[in-house]
């Protein structure tokens, strides 16, 4: 009985643990515009985090530009690109550090 509580509460605090690790994310959202034209949509907006550990994530802008994702906290260095036309990524330390 005292082992089948245990694993009751353990199993409780590891859902609570969980669940607190996956609202960690902040929106970060913004607009990315090609520079004489008038559709915006289909740009990769790709965010790579350096720190505190290594991961990358993903969006695409609507038809105005529009691009909105959820990160884990961290500095990251977005990217953003389109078939057809060159790459840019933000220089000059435009990195984004995200807190919560």
């Amino acid at each position: 009985m005292k082992s089948e509580k245990l694993r009751l509460i353990t199993l409780v605090v590891l859902l609570i643990l969980f669940r607190t690790a996956i609202s960690q994310t902040i929106i970060v959202d913004g607009h990315a515009f090609l520079e004489f034209q008038a559709f915006h949509d289909n740009i990769k907006v790709k965010f790579e985090r350096l720190a505190p550990s290594y991961l990358v994530d993903s969006t695409y802008t609507d038809i105005s530009g529009y691009y909105s994702v959820n990160l884990e906290s961290g500095v990251y260095k977005p990217t953003f690109s389109k078939i057809g036309i060159s790459t840019t990524t933000m220089l000059r330390r435009h990195y984004i550090k995200i807190q919560l």
